[in-house]
């Protein structure tokens, strides 16, 4: 299968029609076709305003909401593609033996910003949720061979069991070939409406999630949870849509004017002598339980609920305390054994379609270091500060609590006074950055302290412990890994300058021997905090912004793109009442430690006001201390690897994580460094053309308002971007850590 890259500035879902047509036409029909349309419009990414083609949305220029015109323009341009496809397949005299299949997906969140776009109603819930709302989805199928049509089946039905509903309904044969799959074929079912072939669904038992759900005969036992989402869901809500029906749809005006928007293929479905029968909708219709009300219904949050969904679609009757408690545990132990066969869930999901091909993965997907070590079959133990307990272990970490440690700086826990505390540094302030250098500098007998403390507990589990490597991510060499000889990875999570020296590049710190005075440890190279030749070194930042040109790695370097994390249990859609405005989308950040100067953070949102642009905003600790404008939305905190994606420019304080993760992306920057390694980071963005450094304290309104300008209708630079993101992607880089360190322990000659 070819990967199309060459396809900008066309719309996909007229570009993927073209090609089934060209397919079509010159396919030769005494071969069988098996024709597959994956569209990748209607979906819940209308929020970041697609740009349908006018000729579309023009056509309903009638409709006042412009994300509702959209939708209809979106939604008009697949079914004309569709109706494009079975007039080719009639015109190819292929339709006479041929079976259609449509299936739609599980909707959109409308909690988080769909609106009556993703609603399921009737139903109870929505997409990500286990409820009738969340997993039924509408399927048609259509095709000259079916013995019975014009009906509405209620048959239990699975999508695993298309393969061999098809090979079936294509002569039998292959059929065995499925016999340990998991889907049936379901053609004698459908061709005849016939009696149902399958009794049982597995929806989920899912871990992370907490939530689980069974279908058996009628019956169905389902657990719920809460999902990290912003705001309520469907499941949190309090349900009642008492008697509803939708009986009613199929006289919907719209519905019956195909004529006036020349569906095609109403149009050859008439030509064929087969004309929809709308009255076929009439039994499709969901009619909630007639049963009364007498409390809300149970939210089966972190317990279960049993609901009769034939008499009850709408999962408003709970009966696990009506019905026998044996049938209850048969349903249970069901999935339990299910459960059983499944895969431990160790892996996330990559969050884009290039670093989702499974192949990049060994077939399997990962996440960084902690994920790729354990699925390698290694025992991969973290040891953390008391900080640090429970939060590795909710994603199958083995953690080992070092005793509680003073940290090297004083962290408040009350905002107000952390403020205090830097504003006073005037390390949040227009200082220069030699000044801010110098105070920094200053806290280098807290990190000695704080390291020798760490040190001496590393010395008492190391030989619990027994480690093949080590991997360390400090600033301080520690004599407990120093003197135990085992191979040893040290990850540069800080600045990059940092990490290696070279006489073309400045000195690093000095007067640092007396770290590691311990009996037995080697003297520390001149301006050195650790001794590099000791160690296998590793760092974060992309090939596009190092200058190894000047300053290249040595063989005991190792550089990787990012150190990118996934946060698979998050999840994020533009707001509707930022989506409904117009402009670009541009992400603000400076962090949680640059954005407690409230000051500087009002004087650069008032500048942003004044933009045409829209902004999502992370606000930070202070987020209470000031007010966002109308073409801004924030909150305290955002998931920004799932705002990434959706946006065309990031401003942010320069902090490695933001840089990496942004060209991870593809997205042009505005850096305002503030402190520390910002200052480097930014400088090679503007050095390597992939964006601008700007003044934190000292920009002006028209510079910055120019750069977001200069950025946003830079092409050139966007297609660039692209590249860059392309490359991250296909290089991945990061997949290779399990097999870098397994070659580390085994030959560290060819490295140090």
């Amino acid at each position: 299968m070819d990967v199309i890259t060459n396809a900008s500035d066309v719309y996909s879902t007229d570009y993927f029609t073209d090609r089934c047509l060209h397919i079509i036409a010159q396919h030769n029909t005494s071969q069988p076709l098996f024709l597959y349309m994956p569209y990748q419009a209607v979906h819940a990414n209308l929020l970041t305003r697609p740009e349908s083609p006018p000729k579309y949305t023009d056509m309903f220029s009638h409709i006042l909401s412009a994300d509702r015109r959209e939708f209809a323009a979106i939604a008009y341009t697949m079914d004309a593609s569709i109706g494009a496809v079975m007039e080719a397949l009639h015109n190819k005299h292929m339709l006479d033996n041929c079976i259609v299949i449509f299936v739609s997906d599980n909707g959109a969140d409308p909690q988080l910003g769909s609106g009556n776009n993703g609603l399921n109603r009737p139903l109870r819930g929505s997409r990500r949720e286990l409820y009738e709302g969340g997993i039924r989805v509408p399927a048609l199928l259509w095709s000259p061979l079916l013995n019975k049509s014009g009906y509405v089946s209620d048959a239990l039905i699975h999508v695993t069991d298309l393969l061999p509903t098809v090979l079936d309904a294509i002569d039998g044969t292959g059929i065995e070939d499925q016999k340990n799959a998991y889907g049936m074929s379901q053609w004698s079912t459908l061709s005849t409406n016939g009696r149902p072939v399958r009794w049982e669904i597995h929806h989920n038992v899912d871990p992370l999630w907490n939530q689980s759900a069974i279908r058996w005969y009628d019956w169905k036992l389902v657990q719920s949870s809460e999902p990290v989402f912003f705001g309520k869901t469907l499941a949190q809500m309090d349900y009642n849509n008492g008697h509803i029906g939708v009986n009613n749809a199929h006289n919907f005006p719209a519905l019956q004017s195909t004529d006036r928007l020349k569906c095609k293929t109403y149009d050859i479905l008439r030509q064929m002598n087969r004309k929809p029968d709308y009255n076929v909708l009439k039994g499709s219709a969901i009619e909630c339980s007639t049963k009364p009300l007498t409390q809300t219904p149970a939210k089966c949050l972190n317990e279960f609920c049993l609901f009769n969904i034939r008499d009850d679609p709408c999962e408003q009757h709970d009966l696990i305390g009506e019905i026998e408690a044996e049938f209850v545990a048969i349903l249970l132990e069901r999935l339990r054994q299910f459960n059983r066969t499944s895969v431990p869930p160790l892996t996330l999901v990559p969050l884009d379609p290039v670093a989702s091909d499974p192949a990049l993965y060994n077939y399997t997907y990962v996440n960084w270091l902690d994920y790729k070590l354990i699925n390698s079959g290694h025992r991969a133990v973290f040891a953390v500060d008391s900080v640090w307990s429970g939060k590795l272990t909710a994603y199958g970490i083995e953690e080992i609590v070092l005793a509680k440690t003073d940290p090297p700086i004083h962290r408040p826990n009350d905002p107000s006074e952390a403020t205090r505390e830097m504003m006073a540094s005037v390390m949040l302030s227009d200082a220069s950055a030699l000044q801010k250098a110098i105070i920094r500098a200053k806290n280098s007998d807290l990190w000695i302290k704080y390291a020798i403390k760490m040190d001496k507990q590393l010395e008492r589990l190391m030989p619990d412990i027994r480690p093949d490597v080590i991997v360390v991510d400090q600033l301080i060499a520690l004599p407990a890994v120093e003197l135990s000889g085992i191979p040893c990875v040290w990850c540069w999570s800080a600045g990059i300058l940092e990490m290696m020296d070279n006489e073309r590049a400045p000195p690093r710190q000095s007067d640092v021997q007396r770290l590691c005075g311990r009996p037995g440890c080697e003297p520390l190279p001149e301006y050195y905090f650790h001794n590099p030749s000791h160690y296998l070194n590793i760092c974060s930042y992309p090939l596009e912004l190092d200058y190894q040109d000047i300053r290249p790695f040595g063989r005991n370097y190792i550089g990787f793109d990012h150190f990118m994390r996934t946060e698979r249990h998050l999840t994020f859609a533009v707001p509707p009442e930022l989506a409904a405005k117009p402009g670009k989308l541009v992400y603000f950040s400076f962090g949680t430690i640059a954005s407690i100067d409230v000051s500087n953070m009002r004087r650069l949102l008032a500048i942003l006001a004044k933009s045409p642009h829209r902004f999502i905003v992370s606000k930070g600790p202070l987020h209470m201390d000031y007010t966002l404008a109308d073409n801004m939305w924030g909150e305290e905190s955002v998931p920004q690897i799932q705002v990434l994606p959706l946006v065309d420019l990031v401003l942010t304080h320069g902090a490695i994580n933001t840089i990496t993760e942004s060209l991870y992306f593809g997205k042009p920057m505005i850096a305002m460094p503030v402190f520390g390694e910002q200052y480097d980071n930014a400088q090679r963005l503007q050095d390597k053309g992939f964006g601008l450094r700007l003044d934190a304290y000292k920009c002006s309104e028209e510079e910055l308002l120019a750069a977001i300008e200069t950025l946003l209708s830079d092409r050139r630079l966007a297609e660039r971007l692209a590249e860059v993101s392309r490359r991250i992607h296909t290089d991945n880089s990061l997949a290779k850590v399990s097999q870098l360190f397994e070659d580390f322990v085994q030959n560290r000659h060819k490295y140090i």
